[in-house]
């Protein structure tokens, strides 16, 4: 959904991606994109046996990137380097608390103009 409204809202939109550290496969994501094409990708995951680490594009303002030269590829982008990331950006927090509310079926963060394409909203030729 992010990569389709960058095609309409002007800028740079940023996606986390965490995964819980138990699971056989975790993986830590930042991804930037602009105009439905991503500029800036940095992930750390385990793939089968082994742990990878990728990063492709210009590095983002609010990251370390001394911090992807550690020696254990898992350690080169991990859940508190993404908080702290966060935390920088002024947004958020990994707390369950704050993403998670029972109540609310999901949240779109978008500008004031910014409308959902509708099936009956079909714009003509003529």
């Amino acid at each position: 959904m992010i990569i389709s409204m960058s095609k309409t809202i002007p800028g740079t939109h940023l996606l986390f991606e965490i995964s819980r550290p138990d699971l056989a496969y975790p993986r830590s994501a930042v991804r930037a994109v602009e105009a439905g094409e991503s500029v800036r990708t940095v992930y750390a995951m385990r793939d089968s046996d082994a742990w990878v680490f990728f990063e492709k594009g210009d590095p983002l303002p609010f990251e370390e990137t001394n911090l992807y030269h550690a020696r254990r590829k898992k350690d080169r982008l991990t859940p508190e380097i993404i908080a702290m990331y966060l935390e920088r950006i002024g947004y958020g927090s990994l707390r369950r608390e704050f993403w998670i509310d029972e109540a609310a079926p999901a949240h779109v963060l978008a500008t004031e103009d910014f409308r959902l394409w509708r099936p009956d909203q079909a714009v003509s030729d003529g």
